[in-house]
């Protein structure tokens, strides 16, 4: 086979090299937070984001929680108090509590710093979507090589006698049919976790539209996390009232910390249809947990 063509193919598509590290232990599938009220509901502005990290949950949650994120691979983030670094809200705010010089609490997402929690949830919620987006995209192995481009991965196994595999995040299959089973079920899992809007009790605002539900007004502001108006002179007893953000059953009034539940409770749903796919057939494999 000429090499040269090989070459150029391979640099059409990228190629990453190496495998990452060894997996870690997960909790159950039955991580999902049972906690109402998780979060701090001391209002709806930016006051609400900038209170207690995690709110109400508990040490023993956090750390199920925490270590299946690991092992789904999602971005975490780190709080810094001083000069220490720590990945457990609640450790972060007792050390804030303890600390004799500045007792704040600053935030790291993907190795920025941030001083304002709202920008460093909105930067969270954006990594971590970015990372869901990943767990359903079908890459290539060959050897120790991992590949984006399957024409490129085709050439390369030709090359060096080998077998295309097929990964998704940490686990790798033999039959490209089993992947893409896996990778529609991971899809299909997240697209069901949805963000709901609640006044009063009551869906205000269509998870998947974005449109106002019945007759309790409009949804909620961008701003101020009130419910809008339906229109001028209209009578409605919900307008101007704080609206909740409910993800599962996990409840706040900041939209910042929702999106960021949201993308965590997607990943995690997405990352269990993908374990039990791969349960299921032979040719599954975890291979390793992705950020480890």
């Amino acid at each position: 086979m000429n090499r040269q063509f090989v070459s150029r193919a391979i640099v059409v598509c990228a190629v990453a090299l190496g495998l990452a590290g060894s997996a870690v232990a997960q909790c159950s599938s039955r991580h999902k937070p049972q906690v109402d009220g998780a979060v701090a509901k001391t209002g709806a502005d930016s006051s609400t984001c900038k209170a207690h990290p995690d709110g109400e949950k508990g040490d023993a949650e956090l750390a199920c929680r925490g270590k299946a994120l690991h092992a789904a691979g999602a971005p975490l983030m780190q709080y810094k108090v001083g000069d220490q670094t720590t990945k457990c809200p609640q450790e972060a705010a007792k050390l804030a509590a303890a600390a004799d010089g500045d007792p704040k609490i600053r935030y790291v997402v993907d190795d920025t710093e941030y001083s304002h929690k709202p920008e460093a949830l909105g930067a969270h919620a954006k990594a971590l979507e970015a990372h869901l987006a990943k767990l359903s995209e079908l890459r290539y192995v060959v050897g120790k090589a991992t590949l984006d481009c399957p024409q490129a991965a085709t050439t390369l196994a030709a090359n060096q006698h080998e077998v295309v595999k097929y990964r998704l995040a940490s686990f790798t299959f033999e039959d490209q049919a089993a992947a893409q089973q896996a990778a529609d079920a991971a899809r299909e899992a997240a697209e069901k976790v949805q963000l709901k809007t609640v006044v009063d009790g009551q869906e205000v605002c269509n998870a998947k539209t974005g449109q106002k539900t019945g007759d309790r007004g409009g949804c909620c502001a961008a701003k101020g996390g009130v419910a809008a108006k339906k229109s001028a002179g209209a009578k409605d007893a919900s307008a101007g009232k704080k609206c909740e953000y409910v993800v599962g059953n996990v409840k706040t009034l900041c939209e910042a910390t929702a999106k960021v539940e949201l993308a965590q409770a997607r990943i995690l749903a997405a990352y269990d249809a993908l374990q039990e796919v791969a349960g299921k057939a032979d040719a599954g494999k975890p291979v390793a947990a992705a950020g480890a």
